[in-house]
């Protein structure tokens, strides 16, 4: 069995070959591929779901945050789908529920909050799991009671669950059961690091060119003692 690894950690000679390792093995018909005949297991990064296309017969994805995950799901039986072959499975890893006092606390492996915000892990898993309880007609006891459950995913769905992730906090709300400490302190993290960002995005940002541009606006709007300046004035530098 072969095995192929396309990940971040590669340098750039390593990353090429790999790439075209797996382009070779796994690319379009017709483009010269040659799959292994004794099987293969391909191991990456999202760098994996993100500009290849490849087709692979199956997978396990770590869960992630909806569009992530989704690009990796794209990747499985890709080529030569048809409406006939029913749904591509995908098994999802790195998350696990425990129940402790009354209270659900879903669990993450450190690697995967390290990467994704908290939040946004705990709000795909509630879209997906409001999926399966919907599709399973048994209710949330029938399926939390199974040792695993399926969820089927469609374009229509997509959308409304990437709509849903990235929308206000309440447009997932936390389950009854759940830990809502656990709930409440990874969105306030995650909703800080957005205003962050949206205050360096517009803090950093750079005027349009034009003939008459004042080079003080380029700094215009700093106010930390990273900047050149801090407010109006004076355009000179500060140390």
């Amino acid at each position: 069995m072969e095995v192929f690894e396309l990940s971040a950690k590669l340098d750039r000679e390593e990353r090429r070959k790999a790439d075209q390792a797996v382009r070779a093995a796994f690319g379009p018909p017709g483009e010269g591929v040659v799959r292994p005949q004794g099987g293969a297991v391909v191991f990456g990064s999202p760098l994996l779901a993100e500009g290849l296309d490849i087709s692979l017969d199956a997978g396990v994805v770590q869960l992630a945050q909806g569009d992530r995950m989704f690009q990796a799901m794209g990747r499985i039986r890709r080529h030569g789908r048809s409406q006939g072959d029913g749904p591509v499975e995908v098994r999802i890893a790195g998350v696990w529920e425990e129940t402790k006092r009354g209270r659900t606390m879903v669990c993450f492996p450190p690697s995967a909050t390290r990467v994704v915000p908290a939040a946004l892990l705990l709000r795909t898993w509630v879209l997906l799991r409001e999926l399966a309880i919907e599709q399973s007609g048994d209710g949330e006891e029938g399926l939390m009671s199974a040792d695993e459950w399926r969820v089927a995913v469609g374009p229509g769905d997509i959308r409304r669950m990437l709509d849903a992730l990235y929308g206000p906090r309440e447009a997932v709300c936390c389950p009854p059961g759940w830990n809502q400490r656990q709930w409440r302190q990874a969105h306030i993290v995650y909703e800080n690091s957005v205003l962050r960002q949206q205050v360096m995005a517009d803090t950093n940002s750079i005027p349009v060119p034009r003939p008459n541009l004042n080079l003080a606006e380029l700094t215009s709007g700093v106010a930390t003692w990273r900047g050149a300046r801090l407010g109006g004035g004076s355009a000179e530098s500060q140390t």
